[in-house]
């Protein structure tokens, strides 16, 4: 896992802890099991509610994955200068046994399309579905996360109405009262904490993935049109920022 999540759910969570203990609350006070089940089960059955079936353990895979280091992108720019050439002299069909040894699920499928001939218009749609097939789950994932972190704040709103209709009916008692209001209001802190130190960072994070991973494709989409037009090795390698 990236070192980067954990860091950063202890600074929040600290954060968080360090400035309510500064203003007086305790620890007990603030982890309150009723209450963060009310919060995280609330949310939780209105997420299931407003997805499709089958979405949300695609989405939670997502999740992992991107919560992990993330590897480097490998420079192909030269792959691509050394694939055309070799398609302008031996022609495209050489391309075959390059792509049985290509790791690259598009690329591969890139360069056996370019055997197989078809069209540069054809090419060029089914590398695009090909990219668009990789990078929805992502973007699908997003959204949830996104609508499970709008959905949070509203079940705080609601553990706090019931907080304060509980303490409304003790009236008669102010040292109870005012405790009551207390807890009713801790409802609406664990909403807002989940939304904004979990479940809308997490969503941006898969959408900023989901972009990085938008433009590694085009770039590969790029070059293998490049190939299917057969440009000059030297051209391509210039457009594509190498040094001669």
């Amino acid at each position: 896992m990236d070192w980067r999540v954990p860091a950063s759910l202890a600074l929040g969570a600290a954060a968080l802890l360090g400035s309510a203990a500064l203003e007086g609350a305790s620890l007990p006070f603030l982890l309150a099991a009723p209450t963060a089940a009310l919060v995280l089960g609330g949310t939780a059955a209105a997420s299931l509610l407003h997805s499709p079936p089958g979405l949300w353990g695609g989405a939670l895979r997502c999740a992992l994955n991107v919560l992990r280091s993330a590897r480097p992108v490998p420079d192909r720019r030269r792959d691509f200068v050394r694939w055309t050439t070799l398609a302008r002299r031996q022609g495209l069909l050489a391309l075959e046994r390059t792509a049985d040894r290509e790791a690259e699920p598009l690329l591969r499928q890139g360069l056996r399309n370019l055997a197989d001939g078809g069209g540069f218009q054809r090419l060029h749609e089914g590398l695009e579905a090909l990219a668009e097939t990789e990078v929805q789950p992502l973007e699908e994932a997003a959204e949830l996360f996104e609508a499970a972190g709008g959905y949070a704040p509203i079940m705080g709103v609601v553990g706090a109405v019931l907080g304060l209709i509980q303490a409304l009916q003790q009236l008669e008692d102010p040292q109870a009262m005012g405790p009551g209001v207390a807890s009713a209001f801790l409802a609406t802190l664990y909403g807002l904490a989940l939304a904004n130190l979990v479940l809308l960072p997490l969503a941006g994070r898969l959408r900023l993935v989901a972009g990085q991973r938008r433009a590694v494709l085009s770039t590969y989409i790029d070059g293998l049109m490049a190939i299917s037009r057969r440009e000059h090795p030297r051209r391509l390698g210039e457009r594509l920022g190498l040094s001669p």
